[in-house]
This record gives C-alpha cells, structure tokens and sequence, in this order.
C-alpha cells in the first residue's frame, strides 16, 4: 500500500460484532489466510476490486479478535463516523 493510504485501527470489546464483521467480510468475496494451523494467528478481508488500497481486515490473534483495521476510503468514512458519534 502507498504510504499515503489512510489506515484505522480500532478496538472492539463485543464479539458478536467481531464475528459479524467476519462474517461480513465473507459474504463479500473477501479472502483469508492463516499461518501454521492457524490457531495463532489468521486473517479475513475483503478489498474492493476498483479501490485496491480500500478494504476491512479482520486480524485474529490466538482466537481472539481485539480490532478491525479498515485502509483508504473505509478507514476516512470509519473516521469520519466515530468523530460523529462523539459530538
């Protein structure tokens, strides 16, 4: 990715949303990968085909799912939507 695409973190405390963002990215032809068997760390996303640098990562380190990482136009309207939700 350029150095310039814009990349959110964030943390997220509820399983069931973890899940369903997993879930998510799934059903919309995202892909997945793991290391070993998989049981210490695997990953789903989804990037979208026209925007390569936009997509949703769901990175799950010793089964356990603490954040969601979303990159370009994902990670500006993430942004844009938790400043909201602030104010």
């Amino acid at each position: 990715m350029p150095v310039t695409t814009p990349i959110l973190v964030t943390a997220v405390h509820d399983p069931d949303y973890l899940t369903h963002a997993e879930n998510t990215v799934n059903n919309f032809d995202g892909d997945g990968f793991i290391v070993g068997d998989g049981s210490v760390f695997r990953c789903v996303y989804a990037v979208y085909p026209e925007e390569s640098t936009t997509g949703c990562w769901v990175p799950n380190f010793y089964n356990c799912n603490p954040f969601l990482v979303f990159t370009g136009l994902l990670a500006e309207l993430r942004a844009e939507e938790i400043k909201n939700s602030q104010s």
